[in-house]
């Protein structure tokens, strides 16, 4: 069959797509995930959590039903593990740029384990305006993950999200306190991240930080809940040029407060989403949510943990 090339056809094609960039990028609402997939691999039945056809196929139809426009997802092997359960037909996918770690001997199925890394899955056709990858997380530990921070064009401004996977094993209050190796790895993370926030306009611009935190945000007394809503207290007085007040009030805040986690041995959640001052506004309070699995088990030790924005 011959195919015929019209250029009136060519430039109407191009002229849809630019309408339909353009109303994604005005859209006045935007739904954000994250969701930690327990070592997704990219083929059946390898690495820590070895998966069948079938449970794939369950995970393809739990992430359908989360709706979202934006997934920041944790503990994934590779880009064609990312596939598998989105499509790059309807997915924009950034994946980590961290160089594989050694692998390491499963402790329950005794299988080599696969690799451990975040991502991001932009629906289609979201403009991506930037991307940087935060590799110095990564550089605490050799298995550490480097985070990703994104920034996309929503309602006709740019927002930025920053998708972490802390490092577990530190599950304390105050990581500065204790003796764990693993705290004083969260401790370099920690440190890194606050400076990362605070050269950062948290005042001015749109700001969501999720993921992975292993860590209770929730109580008010976690060190690093303190130390990171600390942090966004930072003011550059060039910033404010113009004339404009001071803010004095917290930059950041904590939008899991309140929410109860899925697993039914720790309803304390690890996984969080951060705002900025100005996506609290637009943040709809009943749409923070962890999505329970319709299924017999869980498709991964953590639900997928969900926020609705209106601007």
């Amino acid at each position: 069959m011959k195919i015929i090339k019209h250029p009136y056809l060519t430039s109407l094609a191009l002229l849809l797509l630019s309408v339909v960039n353009s109303n994604f990028a005005n859209a006045k609402s935007l739904r954000v995930v994250t969701w930690n997939t327990e070592h997704l691999a990219a083929h059946n039945g390898k690495g820590c959590k070895a998966r069948d056809t079938e449970s794939y196929t369950q995970m393809r139809q739990y992430a359908q039903s989360l709706d979202a426009d934006v997934i920041a997802l944790q503990e994934v092997d590779s880009l064609a593990a990312v596939e598998r359960i989105f499509p790059d037909s309807k997915w924009q996918i950034i994946m980590s740029s961290r160089t594989d770690s050694p692998s390491y001997t499963c402790r329950e199925n005794k299988q080599a384990s696969t690799q451990q890394k975040v991502a991001f899955v932009v629906r289609k056709p979201i403009l991506i305006k930037q991307v940087n990858h935060l590799s110095e997380l990564a550089k605490a530990k050799v298995d550490a993950r480097e985070a990703i921070h994104l920034q996309i064009e929503q309602a006709g401004k740019p927002l930025n999200l920053l998708n972490v996977h802390m490092k577990s094993g530190c599950f304390v209050e105050n990581y500065e306190v204790s003796n764990k190796s693993n705290c004083a790895i969260y401790a370099k993370q920690a440190e890194y991240l606050k400076s990362y926030l605070a050269q950062q306009n948290l005042a001015r611009e749109n700001w969501l930080i999720l993921g992975d935190f292993n860590h209770h945000l929730t109580a008010t007394d976690n060190h690093f809940r303190v130390e990171l809503l600390a942090a966004s207290d930072y003011k550059n007085k060039k910033d404010y040029s113009d004339g404009s007040p001071l803010i004095a009030a917290n930059n950041l805040f904590i939008a899991t407060d309140g929410v109860v986690g899925c697993h039914p041995k720790y309803p304390l959640p690890i996984d969080h989403i951060v705002t900025s001052a100005s996506m609290r506004r637009a943040l709809v309070p009943s749409s923070v949510k962890f999505h329970n699995y319709n299924t017999e088990h869980m498709l991964s030790d953590h639900c997928a943990l969900s926020a609705q924005f209106n601007f």
